[in-house]
C-alpha cells in the first residue's frame, strides 16, 4: 500500500532536471528489475526516490544557491594557503 501512494505520488510532480542517474534510476529508465502488478518493486523504491529528491529541490535550492558568507570565505582561503605551504 505504502510503495502504491509513493508512486501515486511521485507520478503527480513533474520531472525536474537533476545529476547523473543512480542505479535505481538507470533500471527504472530502462526497464529493469522485478516487475509486479506492473509497477515492481525497483519501480516503487524509485518513485520514492524521484518524490524525494524532487521535494528536496524544491526546498533547499534556493538555500544552495545563496552566496558563501565572506567570513567563511575567509576561512577555506587560510585553509588553503596553510596546505600550500605544508605541501
Amino acid at each position: 500500500m505504502m510503495r502504491y501512494a509513493a508512486a501515486r505520488l511521485a507520478a503527480a510532480y513533474p520531472p525536474v532536471a537533476v545529476g547523473a542517474m543512480g542505479d535505481r534510476e538507470q533500471r527504472r529508465k530502462t526497464g529493469g528489475g522485478r516487475q509486479r502488478d506492473g509497477l515492481g518493486e525497483d519501480g516503487a523504491e524509485a518513485a520514492f526516490d524521484l518524490w524525494l529528491q524532487r521535494n528536496l529541490h524544491q526546498l533547499y535550492d534556493n538555500v544552495a544557491q545563496e552566496p558563501l558568507p565572506p567570513e567563511l570565505l575567509r576561512l577555506i582561503e587560510e585553509d588553503r594557503k596553510n596546505r600550500n605551504k605544508s605541501s
